[in-house]
């Protein structure tokens, strides 16, 4: 398996543990991996009928040994590493998407990041609500 592929697993993984935690929290999965043409692509998009939000979520993965030491460098804030040039592609891909389903244009908007650790197998997700 090369380094790329696992990478792009791992990736996935993290996808998919959000995407179950938003779930048991009661949101209403709408679409993941959504891309907006070339320009931008948001990976997971929920729905909470609660109050009313549609929530764009950026998911990042790592993974860490033991002692809590990503690889490759200590572990940092997820939040941290969605820069502002990934913070305004994610707010295109959210008005391309809006503009392309309109039953949520009178909704909320909430833009979330996940962070999720990969510590020796075992997997731990974080929801930053509001990130950006």
């Amino acid at each position: 398996m090369t380094e790329a592929y696992a990478q792009k697993e791992l990736g996935r993984t993290g996808e998919n543990l959000t995407m179950c935690a938003y779930v048991d929290a009661g949101l209403k999965p709408v679409a993941s991996n959504y891309r907006a043409g070339n320009k931008a692509e948001i990976d997971l998009i929920v729905f909470d009928e609660r109050d009313n939000t549609l929530v764009f979520c950026e998911v990042k993965t790592r993974k860490a040994d033991i002692d809590g030491n990503s690889v490759g460098g200590p572990l940092f804030r997820a939040s941290d590493s969605v820069n502002p040039k990934k913070r305004m592609k994610n707010v295109y891909a959210a008005k391309v998407f809006i503009s392309k389903h309109p039953e949520f244009c009178e909704k909320n908007v909430r833009f979330d990041v996940a962070e999720v650790y990969n510590i020796n197998g075992a997997y731990e997700v974080s929801i930053i609500k509001d990130a950006f």
